[in-house]
């Protein structure tokens, strides 16, 4: 099972540290905090809310951590290294493994108790609902 956490603060401050960290790296294959991959994200916006999928090829459930707050979306995890066997002589290896984490804010304000997770495949859908804030009439005395 995915791990879903819903946070009350904000994740400004790790945002802005991760944001710091990538600008700042000498190498565009390394990313920070001794990440070795990013996966590849697409987010979507409808009238209800955002869809937002990740490849997330070799990944299990229970290594994915999906956090949100009221304006922000964080995932996080790793993916295993498969390990060959001892016999096997390595001619080539390039598939990356190891841990990753992407912090995005979102355009607008969400719902962090109605979020949904799903991993089918490798592919991550996380579905947002956009907050709809109740308008209130003041009468005028």
């Amino acid at each position: 099972m995915i791990q879903l956490k819903i946070v009350k603060d904000s994740l400004n401050k790790e945002l802005e540290s991760l944001l710091d960290q990538v600008f700042y790296h000498p190498h565009p294959r390394v990313c920070a905090h001794g990440q070795t991959w990013l996966p590849q994200i697409d987010i979507y916006e409808t009238e209800e809310g955002f869809q937002v999928v990740a490849e997330l090829p070799g990944s299990r459930p229970e290594d994915i951590e999906v956090v949100v707050d009221h304006r922000h979306l964080k995932l996080a995890g790793r993916r295993r290294p498969r390990t060959p066997e001892n016999s096997y002589l390595v001619h080539q290896s390039e598939i990356i493994f190891g841990e990753f984490r992407r912090i995005f804010r979102m355009p607008s304000f969400i719902v962090p108790d109605r979020t949904e997770a799903a991993l089918d495949h490798g592919i991550l859908t996380i579905l947002l609902i956009k907050d709809r804030a109740v308008k209130t009439t003041v009468e005028i005395l």
